[in-house]
This record gives structure tokens, sequence and C-alpha cells, in this order.
């Protein structure tokens, strides 16, 4: 057998091989430019933005007088009542919830016997206010859309049910001085709405997808209290410990979660299907869609919200930045703008020849198929 005087030749065959990682592959994330976007919000952000703004500006009607807001012009589509819930955070009503259990179960607060009635308290708003805006949702969406179906099995199914154990569990708790009838404090919002305290809204009520079609009024009356997950008479902290550790009870608002988590995330899908596919905008909202999606850059609501020399409506130049160049459109919005366009061609048409100055607008919309 012959020895190799070359060292290169001679190897282990049982050598560990290792690649390593280049030093670009070490780069941390947060060196990386779109790690930390300079605007974050996207285009629901945005619709919900306008909803929230269009409250504080005042309607005026043909007298010259104040009528009102602008809500009904930037609130009531059916892309803003889906874009509510879809950027919904759902870790955060989780992390409320979490705190008040928390507190309940600490032995430290034994003898705070009115901040324990309080936190109790909050988690019967919480969860009743939760139950009150799926219900809203439900109520404000359409039948073409699914999620209002599947919104209404859910109620009837996994939320009903859970739900009136808690209003019997509430009624007894009142009885026996338990629970502070309070809202959060500091104020807390669940789709876009603070919430309230569980009587609340058991006085204003549910629709009938969740009292198994009976008249609301009635069918919380015909609730008996139970007193069961309270354990015997004891103590304040021995008995709602004994409430915030019970099966029953924390149930309802574990289910209640998984239906919140499921219905943010349906409602992202939901809302872009309306963006592409939905061709029952009003004039004016499918303009704002279009304008939202084709203009660049992070300073699209400063355009709106700035007192301006021009309106967007009547589409000349600085409505779409930049505009002497083809539009970047982002992948998908052709079809958002072919499904707007189908109810604001004719708006896009006639604004777009009210100015010359409008031409190149005019060519871009052209080169997405939006007019003709």
């Amino acid at each position: 057998m012959t020895t190799s005087i070359d060292c290169s030749q001679n190897t282990d065959p049982l050598k560990l091989v290792r690649e390593g990682t280049s030093q670009d592959s070490r780069s941390p994330k947060a060196l990386d430019p779109s790690y930390a976007p300079i605007n974050e919000r996207t285009v629901a952000h945005n619709m919900v933005f306008a909803q929230a703004y269009a409250a504080l500006l005042k309607y005026f009607n043909e007298q010259n007088s104040a009528a009102g807001d602008w809500v009904p012009f930037f609130g009531n589509d059916v892309s803003v009542q889906l874009a509510i819930a879809a950027i919904e955070d759902v870790e955060v009503y989780k992390a409320n919830t979490k705190s008040w259990f928390d507190y309940l179960n600490n032995l430290e607060n034994l003898s705070h016997a009115t901040q324990l009635k309080d936190r109790l308290g909050f988690l019967y708003g919480n969860v009743a206010t939760l139950a009150q805006q799926l219900d809203t949702l439900k109520e404000s969406l359409p039948p073409e859309i699914a999620l209002k179906g599947v919104l209404q099995n859910l109620i009837r199914s996994q939320l009903a049910p859970g739900f009136a154990r808690l209003i019997g569990y509430y009624k007894a708790g009142i009885t026996r001085g338990l629970v502070n009838a309070v809202a959060p404090s500091p104020p807390v919002q669940i789709m876009r709405r603070p919430v309230v305290s569980f009587t609340d809204v058991l006085s204003t009520g549910l629709s009938t997808d969740w009292s198994d079609g009976a008249d609301w009024p009635g069918y919380v009356n015909g609730i008996a209290e139970d007193g069961s997950v309270y354990g015997d008479v004891a103590a304040v902290f021995v008995q709602i410990n004994h409430c915030a550790t019970h099966n029953l009870f924390t149930s309802v608002f574990d289910q209640f979660l998984k239906v919140f988590a499921r219905v943010v995330g349906e409602a992202k899908a939901a809302l872009e299907n309306t963006l592409t596919n939905w061709d029952k905008h009003e004039p004016h909202y499918a303009l704002y869609l279009a304008f939202l999606i084709i203009a660049p850059g992070c300073d699209r609501m400063s355009m709106l919200v700035k007192p301006q020399p021009y309106s967007i409506a009547s589409c000349d130049q600085r409505c779409f930045t930049p505009c002497n160049s083809p539009l970047d459109l982002p992948d998908g919005s052709a079809n958002t703008l072919l499904a707007v366009s189908k109810v604001n061609r004719a708006l896009l048409v006639e604004c777009s020849a009210r100015r010359d100055a409008c031409g190149s607008c005019l060519d871009s919309l052209k080169q997405a198929r939006v007019v003709q």
C-alpha cells in the first residue's frame, strides 16, 4: 500500500462538513429597510382612518346648514365594515382578558374587594361588547358576503349557548354583590367601539341569532340566576376567584377568543375579495378606493386631510404621484380597479374631461384599463 506524500489528498471520510453561513446571510433582519417601513398602514387602515376622520367633518346641506357629518359617505361601504374587523389586533383583546383574570387570581388582592368586583365587571363587559360588535358586523354585511353566514352559524352554534350561561352567572353575581356594572378603566376598544358594561349590552340587546329567535327582553328575563360558578357564600375574593378558575366560566372566554381570531382572519380575505370582485361600491367611495390603491407613497392620507387648492374629485394632476409616468401598480390592483371601474368609470371620464392638465393621469388609468 502506497502513501501519498500530497497532504491535500489525505481526507477523513468521517469529517463533519460544514458549508458555513456567508456574512450577508448573517445580517440582522432589523438592518433591512423593509423590516420597519416608514408607513406600515395598509389600504384597510386608511379606510378606517377616513371613516373616523369623516365623523369630525360637518356636512352642509343645500341650504348651507350643518346637517350631520360625513360618516354616511365613508362609513357604510361593505369594505369599511370588513376593514374594521380585518385590522383588529386579537392579541390586545387576549392580553386585556388575561390581565383581568390574573388580578382575580392574585392572592395579594385579597383585601381589594372593590377592585376585584370591578375586574370581574371588566371581564363581563369585554366579552359582551365583543358579542355586540360581532353581531353588528353580521347585521351590516350583505347576504352576498360569505362571512355573514359564517358569523351567523358561529353565533348560533358556538357563542350563544355560552353567552346564555354568562347571563345567568352575571345575574347571580349582581345578586351576591360580586360584580360592579362598570366599563374598563382606562377605556378599551373592540373593533373601534369602546367596551361598555354587561348591563348596557343586555339593555341594548342582540339579534335573534343569540336568543334562538325569541324576543330579546323576554329571552334575558327567562334566564335564571346561576351562582354555581361562585361556590358557597364566603369572602369576596374566595367567591370571585372560584368563578375566575371555574371551567364553565373560563371556557366561554376561550370560545369567544377562538371565534374572534377566526373572524379577523376571514374578514381580511373577504375585504380583499370586495376590493377585487365587488361592483356595488357607491361611485364616490369607488373613486376613493381607486385613489388609495393607485396613489403611491406614504403621504396619501395627508393629501386628504391637509388644506389643498384642488379637489380630489376634480382629478387634476396632483391626484396621483407621480402623474407624468406610468403608475407602478401593486399585484392585483388592475383587477381591483376593474371592479371599481364598473361603478365609477363614467365619473372618472367626466372628471378627466373637466381639466386638460389631467391627460397623463387619464393615460395611466387607461393603461390600468380603468377607463377606455
